[in-house]
């Protein structure tokens, strides 16, 4: 299943001492290279100026999507929308069905 992940800075994280900010920014950066090599991780974008991450991930599950995020060091002192992504045209296949079966109740438009 793919998800789209936006994590967006806490405020917590301005206050840090620059050396630990620096160290956490390092062990996330590896733990994401990482994950991006296993294939968690499918893209992964930086938003300069607002410190967020845009991140397109692959898990089986979003149980599985939670525990890899939390292997992020940095994840704490981030918050995150998740989106979970259907495939665009399944959906829409699914959507006309639906309008179909639609039209079948409602034949004549309403005047």
């Amino acid at each position: 299943m793919k998800f789209l992940i936006i994590g967006k800075p806490r405020e917590a994280v301005s206050t840090l001492p620059p050396a630990l900010l620096r160290q956490l920014v390092e062990a996330s950066t590896a733990a994401t290279n990482k994950q991006k090599k296993e294939g968690k991780i499918s893209e992964i974008y930086w938003i300069p100026g607002a410190a967020t991450t845009v991140t397109l991930g692959e898990c089986k599950t979003a149980e599985e999507m939670v525990k890899m995020y939390n292997e992020i060091p940095i994840a704490m002192y981030y918050g995150y929308e998740v989106y979970p992504l259907a495939d665009f045209n399944e959906s829409m296949k699914t959507i006309i069905e639906t309008l179909k079966q639609a039209e079948k109740m409602m034949p004549d438009p309403p005047k």
